[in-house]
C-alpha cells in the first residue's frame, strides 16, 4: 500500500470504491492527536484573485502550470462546442468526443488536485504558526 507508513489506532468503516477505473481502499484509523502549544500569534487573511496576503507575506494561488493546464481545458471546451455544433447530438458518440472529453476531464482534474493541494499547505501553514487567524 502506498502512504501506509502510520497505521495505528482504531480502524473505524473501510470503503472501496472505484474512480476513473481504478479501484481504491479508504482506512480511516482514529487516532490521539496531542494538543498544539499556544503561540500567542495572530494574523490577518486578505484573499484576492490569484493570491493570498496575510502578515507574513504572499501566497500565489495561481502558479504557472495553473494557467498552462486553463489554457488546454478552454481549447478542449472550444473543441468540444465544435463538434457539438457541426455535428449535433451524434458528435457525442464519435471516438473522438469521446478521447477530448477524457482529456479535459483529466485536466479538470489536476486543477482540482493542484488546488486542493495549495490551499490544504496554506491552510496547515497558518494553523501550526497563528492562535488567531482573520479572513
Amino acid at each position: 500500500m502506498s502512504g501506509a507508513k502510520l497505521l495505528t489506532g482504531e480502524l473505524k468503516v473501510v470503503s472501496i470504491y472505484r474512480e476513473n477505473g481504478k479501484y481504491w481502499a479508504s482506512l480511516p484509523f482514529e487516532i490521539e492527536v496531542a494538543n498544539k502549544a499556544k503561540t500567542n500569534r495572530v494574523t490577518a487573511v486578505d484573499v484576492n484573485v490569484g493570491h493570498f496576503n496575510y502578515t507574513a507575506g504572499q501566497i500565489n494561488t495561481l502558479p504557472k502550470r495553473l494557467n498552462h493546464l486553463y489554457q488546454r481545458i478552454k481549447y478542449y471546451q472550444k473543441s468540444l462546442a465544435k463538434k457539438r455544433t457541426v455535428n449535433g447530438k451524434r458528435a457525442t458518440k464519435s471516438n473522438n468526443y469521446v478521447k477530448t472529453r477524457a482529456k479535459l476531464q483529466r485536466d479538470y482534474r489536476k486543477v482540482a488536485n493542484i488546488q486542493h493541494d495549495i490551499m490544504q499547505k496554506f491552510t496547515t501553514q497558518l494553523v501550526e504558526k497563528y492562535d488567531k487567524i482573520v479572513i
